[in-house]
């Protein structure tokens, strides 16, 4: 049954691309964009070289595949370990930046700043990817990315920054007052250890200023 309804399928498809009704010479589906002009003159205005080696798995929204801003983010995606939705977000900070100060993409991009850990050999393709982001967020977002910047730096004064067992988080964009505290145990004696450490860093001003930030 499966094979005849894929059959029947197959000639109900073909009957219609070949109906009367069709306009001769054209497809069964013409296309959206008949004249070509508008993507041959964005590629042709495009301000960056292509890429000699081949380019794969580059992603972003469909209304953002404008052509410097595609060619100009290959060289930030192509490097980096960035995930879809985190190629999508890139590719959307670097667009609404460019909008809100009316420019074009490839001059966001192309900012010495944002291209610094591209070439820093002391980084990890992940700690590159991760210092890309957090300067471009820091552009588009400046009052959180002050925020987060003095949160990291309360968390250091107070011992907690990269603290093994103890993990201390913000609320989400500072957007409640909310604190997520996450702590690594073996035992009942090193709870009891970190328990007593939390309760004497939270009776500190350091601590009192940090969750009012």
């Amino acid at each position: 049954m499966r094979r005849l309804a894929l059959l029947a399928l197959i000639l109900l498809l073909v009957a219609t691309c070949s109906s009367p009704d069709q306009p001769p010479g054209k497809g069964a589906f013409p296309p959206f964009y008949p004249d070509g002009g508008l993507f041959l003159a964005a590629i042709h205005h495009c301000r960056v070289q292509p890429l000699p080696q081949k380019i794969s798995g580059l992603t972003g929204p469909h209304h953002l595949l404008a052509a410097d801003l595609m060619a100009a983010a290959l060289s930030f995606v192509t490097g980096l370990p960035f995930s879809q939705s985190k190629q999508e977000q890139f590719l959307e900070d670097v667009e609404l930046l460019a909008r809100r100060l009316n420019t074009s993409p490839w001059e966001i991009l192309s900012q010495k700043q944002l291209r610094q850990p591209l070439d820093d050999p002391a980084l990890t393709p992940l700690e590159r990817a991760e210092a890309v982001r957090r300067l471009l967020k820091g552009w588009v977002n400046p009052r959180l990315h002050a925020a987060l910047s003095a949160f990291e730096q309360a968390l250091g004064r107070l011992g907690l920054k990269g603290h093994p067992r103890v993990r201390l988080q913000p609320p989400p964009a500072f957007e409640c007052p909310d604190f997520h505290l996450e702590i690594k145990f073996r035992d009942s004696p090193e709870l009891q250890g970190l328990l007593a450490e939390i309760a004497r860093l939270s009776a500190s001003q350091e601590f009192s200023d940090l969750t009012r930030l």
